[in-house]
């Protein structure tokens, strides 16, 4: 387990950490659902903030579409049963075998088969490394709909690990993870650019203000500098609610305010 001392995202690329162990903190999230039907849609767990109009809408559409699913008769899970490089993978789920998971994964997710392209969502949503998470982006694209819809979905719950996973030791004021804390930042700045739909971007943003500053800002500055005028927009909106109103654009200013407010030594390059 990993104790992040600092991060200094702040010349360009990646953030720069120092580790140490640690002990783990926290307490785990409490998930929520809302119906439609017979259809349970699994909500965010972490916290009970209200809705953002972005989930709500996000949110109404994946109901929607795994209801009709519902109405005609269709089940990914049965459908998938039926095929034996689906088993395959659900074999090497069961077994935690990462390695397997991960080989099955980048197979199935280029096939012709929607049926096959489906079964590794969540397969890669629970390895959550930056590779996983790079093709999950690209699921987000896929031509049926609901597979688009539930990529973003299972990405969505790795945001929720994360603001979980993350935390503040009271004693020291440094943050413990198990994560290595670049694959974060990477993970994390690249789920909002590739995102395919702006609400999906503002909903992976929203999570990103949950973080600790010390990795919300370098993600958010990441999208400032490479991401659409839509998704700018929404960065510094939530870079200004993460720095308290402060008015923050760039990253020297970033490092100013960390270095004022969180007493943070940025690592020299």
């Amino acid at each position: 387990m990993g104790i992040v001392r600092s991060v200094g995202a702040w010349e360009g690329g990646e953030p720069d950490v120092e580790e140490s162990t640690g002990k783990e903190l926290g307490q785990k999230g409490k998930a929520s659902s809302v119906q439609e039907g017979e259809i349970d849609i699994d909500m965010p767990a972490v916290s009970e903030v209200p809705l953002t109009e972005a989930q709500k809408r996000v949110y109404g559409r994946l109901n929607k579409l795994q209801f009709e699913q519902f109405q005609k008769g269709f089940s990914w899970e049965e459908e998938e049963a039926k095929d034996s490089e689906c088993v395959r993978l659900r074999e090497f789920l069961d077994e935690n075998d990462a390695e397997g998971i991960m080989a099955q994964a980048q197979f199935l997710a280029v096939s012709e088969s929607k049926v096959r392209r489906h079964s590794v969502i969540e397969a890669l949503g629970w390895l959550g490394t930056p590779e996983a998470m790079e093709i999950l982006s690209e699921l987000q694209n896929d031509e049926e709909e609901d597979i688009a819809e539930e990529s973003f979905s299972a990405m969505e719950h790795f945001f929720d690990r994360l603001i979980v996973e993350i935390l503040m030791d009271s004693t020291t004021g440094e943050l413990v993870c198990d994560r290595d804390v670049n694959e974060i930042f990477e993970t994390c700045s690249d789920a909002i650019l590739n995102a395919n739909d702006i609400d999906h971007s503002d909903i992976f943003m929203t999570k990103v203000e949950a973080l600790d500053v010390k990795l919300a800002i370098p993600i958010l500055l990441e999208v400032i500098e490479k991401g659409s005028e839509a998704q700018k927009e929404i960065a510094l909106r939530d870079l200004d609610v993460v720095t308290h109103g402060s008015g923050i654009t760039t990253r020297e200013e970033a490092m100013i305010w960390l270095q004022n407010d969180q007493e943070i030594t940025t690592p020299e390059k």
